[in-house]
Parts: structure tokens; sequence; C-alpha cells
């Protein structure tokens, strides 16, 4: 069985250090991307371990840093040594407090799933400033051994499933060189240099040379959930119009409870165009009908809410226009667009070997353009963290009643023995969900 990542690490310890800290490759790439950034930096060590290399030669040249990872021992570790601020955190579930200027993620990748690898990218581009760089270290799919990996079909990486490692069998993703270059890319990086060479840990347990890969990206594009940018806008009208995916069946989602619960604060008249919750809310109205011809008055609502809608619209331009004529115009009414988060998981279930999954970012920074014009001066947009469940307790009941579940859905690409073939990797060990992210885009009236 593979050892989770918190458990491994707290066992390692210093260890951990002495194998891998002295690296002259690692330290001269760190050294260059250490002079890209401007005096005092506010500089985020994603998985810092102990502390070293990384921290302590950013601490060393002056920056403001600060470390997270998932072990206690090895935050134990850093805050003796290396000066700065360092906590146990999550990296899939932790936000800095304000944007920074520079995240390094050195070989701390590796036990994450390919989707939460995905996500990732785009997490490290929300927390960068404009201009800021991430530096990542990881080792590329074709280091993995003949024999000793599986193919993953739906995010195009290998996986190495219970690899011995330092004592222990771990489960770890290698995506190739093109690979990792699509996948900051498409999370607004532009990537401006690499390295790659063979290092020797310095553990007893250590046989053979590893493979690393370092890239240095710069943050380009100002924000990261309109992307993956350079993906054609897919046509809607390819989408059947008869039938609606239930989608809201084996959701879950705690953001969309607590909004629906902010919205109807005071005598609020809300408007759901599309179900996006498992139960029907008091007090909402609902409809779901074409949204580019309304059947209510103009000014009727204070809050607005087209959820994965503007999928279907014939005309978007006429259908926000609708959108604005049916919300009240007065300060605190608000009109809110949900579409899909570009690292949403399903979607990428769905498309095909050389597909791209449907590009909800262009939707809504059409949509933001367009309320902007119309006097929505007000405009935010934020994650709403969701994902579908499915607690069969037997792993082939789980894919199976994942695969009737997808295949339902209008945007399904893939045939299901073939979502079959993928689900079964998907879902390892106890894993019992489905990623579904979304954005939220809220336009107030001011």
């Amino acid at each position: 069985m593979a050892t989770n990542a918190e458990t491994l690490f707290d066992y390692l310890g210093k260890r951990y250090e002495d194998a891998y800290a002295d690296s002259p490759n690692l330290v001269a790439f760190l050294e260059s991307a250490i002079k890209e950034l401007p005096a005092q930096s506010r500089v985020l060590d994603v998985g810092c371990g102990t502390g070293k290399p990384a921290a302590d030669m950013l601490a060393s040249a002056g920056h403001q840093v600060q470390g997270i990872d998932v072990s206690q021992e090895m935050v134990r570790i850093a805050s003796s040594q290396v000066s700065g601020k360092f906590q146990k955190a999550d990296m899939r579930t932790f936000t800095p407090d304000a944007p920074l200027d520079a995240v390094f993620v050195i070989f701390s990748l590796y036990q994450l799933t390919p989707g939460e690898t995905y996500s990732m990218c785009y997490r490290l581009s929300e927390w960068l400033k404009p201009g800021g760089i991430v530096v990542v270290g990881t080792t590329l799919s074709s280091s993995v051994p003949p024999g000793q990996g599986v193919r993953d079909r739906t995010w195009n990486c290998v996986r190495q499933l219970g690899k011995p490692w330092m004592d222990n069998h771990t489960n770890e993703t290698f995506f190739s060189e093109h690979g990792w270059q699509r996948l900051l890319r498409r999370a607004g990086f532009d990537v401006e240099s690499e390295a790659h060479y063979e290092f020797m840990p310095k553990d007893s347990s250590h046989k053979a040379p590893e493979t690393h890969h370092l890239l240095l990206a710069r943050k380009v594009e100002s924000e990261p959930l309109f992307g993956p940018y350079g993906v054609p806008f897919d046509n809607h009208n390819t989408l059947p119009t008869a039938s609606r995916y239930k989608f809201t069946d084996r959701l879950v989602s705690e953001d969309l409870e607590k909004q629906f619960q902010s919205w109807g604060e005071g005598d609020q008249k809300i408007l759901s165009l599309g179900c996006i919750t498992a139960d029907e809310k008091p007090g909402v109205q609902y409809s779901d009908g074409p949204i580019d011809r309304l059947p209510f008055p103009s000014g009727m609502f204070h809050v607005v809410l087209a959820s994965w809608k503007l999928d279907y619209a014939d005309d978007i331009s006429k259908a926000l226009q609708e959108l604005i004529r049916v919300t009240k115009r007065k300060a605190g009414s608000k009109i809110v667009i949900i579409q899909g988060a570009p690292d949403n998981e399903v979607l990428q279930f769905l498309k095909s070997d050389f597909g791209d999954p449907p590009h909800q970012g262009l939707q809504l920074r059409s949509a933001w353009d367009r309320l902007a014009e119309h006097g929505f001066s007000d405009l935010s947009l934020q994650r709403i963290h969701a994902h579908y469940e499915f607690p069969e307790e037997d792993r082939s009941e789980r894919c199976k009643a994942a695969t009737e579940f997808l295949a339902g859905n209008p945007y399904c690409q893939v045939d299901k023995e073939d979502l079959v073939d993928r689900l079964q990797l998907h879902f390892q060990g106890d894993e019992n969900k489905i990623d579904y992210g979304m954005v939220m885009l809220v336009a107030s009236a001011v």
C-alpha cells in the first residue's frame, strides 16, 4: 500500500535533506531564478521540506520567505534552521494572505494525482502578482522505467503506482516535458528557462541516479480563471437542446450553499436560471427556459443567477442583455454567472484523447466585458469548490455509477468502455469523488 505524503515525510525527516540537498545543478538554477526577483520579494516555498536548499537560499538573499509542508516534522526542522515563517498546510487547500512575487515548488508535486497537479498550476498562478515567477522541480515521464508506469490518457501523463522509494511505496504522477510546458501555458505562464540533469541521492536506498527537470515560468495573464489560454471557443450548437444534463445529482458544494444563504438575506428576490443545487431553495424562483428570452418584467429581481446557461445561448450578447433587463438597477443588485473552472476534472474526463475540454473561460471573459459596458462596474471572479460523490464501497461499482453518470453529459466525447478504463485508474484506493470546480462571476450594480 502506498504511503501518504504526510506520513512519509514525518518518517524521513532530516534523512530527506541529507539525501537531496547537496545538488549543484539545483543550486545553480535556484541562484539564477533568485536573480529574477525584486529586492525583498514575498516568496512561498511549497512543500518546503527542511527548508534547504530553496528557502534557505531565498532567505539569505534578503527575501521574505514563507514555507508550507504537509509534514509537521519537516516544518519543525525548517523553522529551526532557516529564517522565515513555516507552517503545516496542504498545498491543495492553502491560500496565501497576499499576492506573491514568486513561488518555488521543488520536487513536491509527485504524490498529487494528475487532476490535482493540473489544478495546482492554476492555483500557483492565482497566488502570484502579474509578472511573478514560478520555479518547478520535477521528473519527466520519460524517466519512468519501462513496464513500471501506467499511461493515464485522461491527463496524458504516466502514473507509477506503488513505486519503491526510500524504504516506502508511493503513488506518483509524471508529465512529459511538453506536458509541463502545456500545463503552465494553459495557466497563464510563459516558460522562460529549463534545466535537465541526472542526480544521485546520497542514501543507501538509491541504486540508480534520478533525472531531474527544472522550469522557470513567468505569469503573463492577469486572470488565470479565464484560462485555459489559446483554446478555441466550442460551438454551443453541438449541444443537444431537447434534454438537459441533471448535473445536480451527487453534487456536493459547501461554497454554493453559503452563497445561496448570503443571497437570501433580507427581502431579496432571487431568480435562478437553471438549478445548480440538488434541492430547490426557498424564496428562489427557478426558470430553465432560454436565457435570451426571459418571461419576466424588467427590473424584477435583486439577484439573477445563470448556472451553466451560456453554453446554450444562441446569442451571448442578447442573453446577457436579458439578464441585465430583469435585474433591478440599484446598489447591491447583482448578476451572477457560473461556469466551469479551467481545472474542472469532470470536463477533462469527458474529452477525447486528442481534444480539449469545453472552454468556459472565454464565455466568462465575454460576460465580464459586456456587463462592464452596461454599468456593472463592480466585477469579481471567485472559485466555487464542488465535487461529485460516488460513495459506493466497491471500486467497480463506483466506476459503473460514475460511467453512467458521465456518459449522460452532453459534452461527453468518450464511449462507456473507455470511461470505465479511465475511472478505474482515477478511483485508486479510497478515492470516491471527481472534482467539479466552478468559477463564479459576480457583477454588482453601483
